[in-house]
């Protein structure tokens, strides 16, 4: 959304669209007749009359649409121009007499309804990124046929200022007890709020103390109230707003109200002698002992949930000491029931095993998405393993799983029997599946079970996209026995997407490895970073050399020129295709480490590096000195 400069407030209070003159059509208008029309919205093309309270009134973008209506039925839609900084497009219309054209602009909101003939509704609810713009406005004259009209479009809506004590503007605000729902009803040519859009509205953080949200209140809203993870507010009571006019902090109109950090629930496992669910900001400590306590530990959908130095023990067999059938205990060692955060407090150690073997040590619902952070500091670390065939975060056998996300902190997850570490559970059949795997920050260590990725799918199934981005501390990922990657699809499974770094190393729906990487996703073991390290080529002893940092998935034309010849290009990754060329020459590389191995030759074009030493191509001897052409690493 584009931003103009401020206007001053007496403008804004008072903000009317220049008219223009319609052309008068050419030929009289048939019943039925698709005819072309222009709106002309001038003064720079404001969307008329909200206001930024930071930088000025929003400007119309390109595609922005008008909603026409005309004799009680929609009619068509208008699209803005920048350019051009007028409203065009193309109405079906059967002219009625004498009647004006009525516009309705309905920006930032979400569709709730397709454009039909009578009505269009608009969820306004998220406000966190950009405000709504709800306005209505009719044509300067009654429509006669093509040509060009006016309109000045008002705001049937408030932009209000809701002001609280210093809360983080990362965190999300939402105010409870609120339209938002905006319907428009061509048949009667109104614009209201929807009597069944009664929710939240989350707020739009312009400073620690200062939120903005778009409201539609037609009545006194009493005693509404504001929540954010770990906040609680008082109530509010928020007056109807009046004549649908622009309210903005300058006449007076904010409302403030005090937010307090909620106080944490603290749960020690070790008193815990039922099951319990777990609710959002609650504190886990302590041990659950599966020996005698065999109980299931969930955490309430949308919860947020701190780890202080907790171990789960999940235990099963075929009858426990109290004598009853292991398989009665049906759970992982933790049970998300829907979108849920693990926060590892700084400095503690926490592990988590699961009860019955067919579930992961923590188990992600389809549809969900978990997500692992640090602490502040990010130190703290988090085990999690199944009892059997599950992974160790993620599916369970023939149990599909959700997403995954890990932002922080120091994660091992064990997969056990065909599992994969993070990921997918065992013999997934029956069309079962693990979601996308995100690791963003942190030091991630993923073991897979027999016939299963390390990351990605368990035998027989199908995952996700897998990203690591370059925010990771490290990330490794070891796969099973007879696992085809430690990255990726296990045994007889699919995957869709593995990018590290940026860098796509395998896609599914474009041909599969990329640039080489199959040697590198099929590694027992792969680790990452680095991202990146820099090649030094040419003979060292003779000064002529140059150097480059490469990326991984880089192609870098020139390898160095000892001659008139330059070398053929040189792929960053597992696989190097070095040029044979007249002239001697070295390949050093170096991430400013001190170890020198020979290079690991695996076929006539290239050779697998460890990005993690100095490499120098050595001659047939073993001597450190550069081979003469023709030749090839020692293995």
């Amino acid at each position: 959304m584009k931003k103009s400069a401020i206007f001053a407030a007496a403008f804004v209070l008072t903000l009317g669209l220049a008219q223009c003159k319609k052309e008068q059509p050419n030929a009289q208008i048939t019943e039925g007749e698709t005819v072309h029309i222009t709106v002309n919205v001038n003064n720079n093309g404001s969307r008329a009359d909200i206001q930024d309270p930071s930088t000025g009134h929003y400007d119309f973008k390109d595609d922005d649409k008008l909603y026409v209506g005309y004799n009680n039925a929609y009619v068509g839609t208008l699209d803005y121009s920048t350019s051009a900084n007028k409203f065009s497009g193309v109405i079906t219309i059967s002219q009625s007499g004498s009647q004006r054209l009525h516009f309705y602009y309905l920006g930032g909101g979400t569709a709730t309804q397709v454009v039909g003939t009578q009505q269009y509704t608009v969820d306004i609810s998220d406000q966190s990124e950009n405000y709504p713009v709800i306005s209505y406005g009719t044509s300067n004259v009654d429509y006669t046929g093509t040509g060009t009209y006016s309109t000045t479009l008002l705001n049937q809506c408030a932009l209000v200022e809701f002001t609280t004590n210093e809360i983080p503007t990362t965190t999300a605000v939402s105010i409870s007890g609120m339209k938002n729902k905006v319907t428009v009803d061509f048949n009667g040519n109104t614009l209201t709020p929807s009597s069944e859009g009664t929710g939240s509205i989350k707020l739009h953080a312009e400073n620690a103390t200062s939120r903005w949200a778009i409201l539609l209140a037609n009545e006194e809203e009493v005693e509404s109230t504001a929540s954010a993870e770990g906040y609680d507010a008082t109530g509010i009571t928020i007056p109807a707003i009046n004549n649908n006019y622009h309210w903005t902090q300058a006449n007076g109109k904010n409302i403030s109200f005090t937010m307090t950090e909620a106080a944490s629930t603290v749960i020690d496992l070790a008193n815990v002698n039922s099951d319990i669910t777990v609710g959002d900001g609650a504190i886990l400590t302590g041990t659950l002992d599966g020996e005698t306590q065999s109980y299931m530990i969930t955490i309430a959908a949308g919860a947020t949930v701190t780890l202080d130095d907790v171990t789960i023990n999940g235990v099963w067999g075929w009858e426990n000491e109290y004598g009853d059938d292991g398989e009665y205990y049906s759970w992982a060692g933790l049970t998300c029931l829907g979108d849920a955060t693990i926060i590892l407090k700084d400095g503690t150690t926490n592990t988590v095993k699961g009860f019955y073997e067919n579930y992961p040590g923590i188990y992600v619902p389809e549809s969900s998405t978990l997500t692992i952070q640090g602490g502040a500091e990010g130190t703290g670390s988090l085990e999690a393993s199944s009892n059997g065939f599950g992974a160790g975060i993620g599916g369970g056998f023939d149990i599909s799983c959700g997403n995954i996300r890990i932002e922080g902190g120091n994660v091992t997850a064990n997969g056990g029997g065909s599992a994969a570490g993070i990921g997918g559970g065992g013999n997934l059949n029956w069309g079962t599946c693990c979601g996308t795997v995100t690791i963003s920050g942190g030091t991630v260590t993923a073991n897979g079970g027999e016939n299963a990725a390390g990351i990605g799918g368990g035998n027989d199934g199908s995952c996700g996209a897998i990203t690591i981005t370059t925010g990771v501390t490290s990330v490794t990922a070891t796969k099973g026995a007879d696992a085809p990657n430690s990255i990726g699809a296990g045994d007889g499974g699919s995957c869709d997407k593995v990018t590290i770094g940026g860098v796509v190393f395998y896609d599914a729906n474009n041909g599969g490895y990329q640039n080489g990487y199959q040697a590198l996703l099929q590694k027992s073991s792969f680790s990452v970073p680095p991202f990146s390290f820099t090649l030094t080529f040419g003979y060292a002893d003779s000064g002529n050399t140059e150097s480059h940092v490469f990326l991984y998935g880089e192609t870098w034309e020139h390898l160095c020129q000892t001659s008139n010849e330059w070398r053929e290009s040189i792929y960053m990754g597992d696989t190097w295709h070095v040029a044979k060329g007249a002239t001697t020459y070295v390949i050093q590389i170096s991430d400013n480490g001190s170890d020198w191995a020979t290079l690991e030759f695996y076929n006539e074009n290239g050779h697998v590096i460890d990005p993690s030493k100095q490499y120098r191509w050595f001659d047939d001897a073993g001597n450190d000195e550069p081979e003469e052409p023709g030749g090839g690493p020692d293995e």
